[in-house]
């Protein structure tokens, strides 16, 4: 079994996670996550991404780092660069984190608590390259207003903070109390046990939710009505823009052209950023913003509080109910923190629109 070789480091800091300061009740317990283990299909890795968001608070000085659980020695950020340097590794490449945690499964006052995180590492010739350990309680609130970095598969509106209360990740148990866990059903036991838990502390997370980007631009080839529309929308945004000169200016226009420059101000594309949620109804869409590009420099952004100020129709509608229609050629750039290539924007488009939302990338890779 793949955690065996992770008992060892484990025997040594489970000794140290009974915390000396604060009261739980429970039994003390390290889970083991893996980096190359974390699914595709939950559009992000917890470990990947929890690696960046602690090393920049611990280089700002806002978390502080220490040797382990027990906290007698501080690593400051001018340390882990030597750690970093001696290793020829990095902190934000870690590979293995360890959670140590606080359970009581009884039927009565059960509960989970987290105590903090251990990062670490191995070197090409299987060397531990250890980090250090965070204290959870110091980056509650981060964790809670943080969203996951997510790609494709991912929801937008998902905390670091839901996704630790879900145990939304892939994880081994290695020690529970004073006892290794190498038995490999009662590691799935103990886990199944947890989900049922958490299924009464927590409404768990829905993959409902997309942060879509996309582009509105003038196609360099002609493919019916839609890209008409484009068209139209773009040269009708241009009109307005000319026609009311305050307005591009008050959008950023001025660092395009100056306030002397008597120019046809020239359209080249527009960005829109929506929320589209997969309801039963079908995908409902929120406007977000939008970023005008003129001599393909870009504008100020438009929130939805300045979109009325655009007041122009096309294809006679207001702008609001044509963007929502999505009667006009537009291709994907972005979902989520996902970079959609040209190529791939229609084939996306078709996944959102009728395949599971958690398998995005998989149902283009194999379209």
């Amino acid at each position: 079994m793949r955690m065996r070789k992770y008992i060892q480091i484990a025997s040594l800091l489970i000794i140290l996670c009974i915390p000396t300061e604060e009261a739980y009740s429970g039994t003390p317990v390290l889970l083991f996550l893996s980096r190359q283990d974390q699914p595709d299909s939950l559009g992000y890795n917890i470990v990947e991404e929890l690696a960046n968001l602690v090393h920049r608070e611990i280089m700002d000085d806002r978390v502080v780092l220490w040797d382990s659980p027990q906290k007698e020695t501080r690593i400051h950020p001018e340390t882990l660069k030597k750690i970093e340097a001696s290793s020829g590794d990095l902190f934000i490449n870690a590979r293995q984190l360890f959670i140590y945690e606080f359970w009581n499964l009884k039927r009565k006052n059960s509960d989970l608590n987290t105590l903090g995180f251990y990062f670490s590492n191995r070197s090409r010739n299987g060397n531990e390259i250890a980090y250090g350990y965070v204290d959870y309680n110091e980056l509650a609130d981060l964790l809670a207003n943080s969203p996951v970095p997510s790609n494709a598969n991912g929801s937008c509106s998902i905390s670091f903070q839901e996704v630790f209360a879900n145990k939304s990740y892939f994880y081994n148990v290695i020690q529970i109390g004073e006892k290794k866990v190498t038995n490999v059903k009662e590691a799935i036991s103990l886990k199944e046990e947890v989900n049922e838990l958490i299924k009464t502390k927590v409404s768990g997370l829905q993959h409902d939710c997309k942060r879509i980007e996309y582009v509105i631009e003038y196609p360099e080839v002609s493919t019916g009505e839609s890209t008409m529309k484009a068209g139209l929308f773009l040269n009708n945004l241009q009109m307005f823009l000319n026609e009311n000169r305050e307005e591009f200016y008050n959008f950023g226009g001025d660092r395009i052209y100056s306030f002397h420059q008597p120019v046809y101000i020239v359209v080249n594309s527009a960005t829109v950023t929506e929320e589209w949620r997969n309801t039963e109804a079908g995908i409902i869409q929120e406007f977000i913003s939008m970023r005008i590009y003129v001599q393909n420099s870009p504008m100020n952004e438009i929130d939805s509080n300045d979109l009325s100020r655009l007041n122009f129709i096309t294809d006679f509608k207001a702008l609001p109910d044509f963007l929502s229609e999505k009667e006009f050629y537009f291709r994907i750039s972005k979902i989520n923190d996902q970079n959609i290539d040209q190529d791939d924007s229609a084939v996306y488009l078709k996944a959102l629109q009728k395949w599971k939302w958690n398998e995005l990338t998989e149902y283009v890779k194999y379209e």
